[in-house]
C-alpha cells in the first residue's frame, strides 16, 4: 500500500488545508495503483420496483453470501432510474 501525506489543495494561489483527500487518480498517477475495477450501469426502467410499495426512491444491497460472489451488489433505485455499482471479481491477476 502506497502511504503519502496531504495538507489540502491549492488553486489560485489558496491553499485549502483537509485531513482527506479524494480525487480522481488521474489526478495522482504516480501515486495510485490498480487494485480492482468497478462497474456503474444506469437502467431506464419502465416501472417502479416490486415488493417497495410502489416508493419513487429505494436502496437495495444484494449481500454477497446470497450471490455467491465476494463483494455486495449496491443498486438505488429513484423514480424510473436504477444506478447499480459492483466491483468487477477475477479481472486482475
Amino acid at each position: 500500500m502506497i502511504k503519502v501525506k496531504f495538507c489540502g489543495v491549492t488553486s489560485e494561489g489558496v491553499t485549502a488545508k483537509c485531513k482527506c483527500v479524494i480525487a480522481d487518480p488521474s489526478y495522482f498517477p504516480d501515486k495510485v495503483e490498480q487494485v480492482g475495477q468497478v462497474a456503474r450501469m444506469i437502467c431506464i426502467l419502465d416501472h417502479t420496483i416490486p415488493n417497495t410499495n410502489n416508493s419513487e426512491s429505494c436502496q437495495i444491497i444484494l449481500p454477497q453470501n446470497q450471490i455467491n460472489r465476494q463483494n455486495d451488489i449496491s443498486t438505488f433505485h429513484a423514480y424510473l432510474l436504477l444506478i447499480m455499482l459492483l466491483l468487477l471479481e477475477n479481472t486482475l491477476s
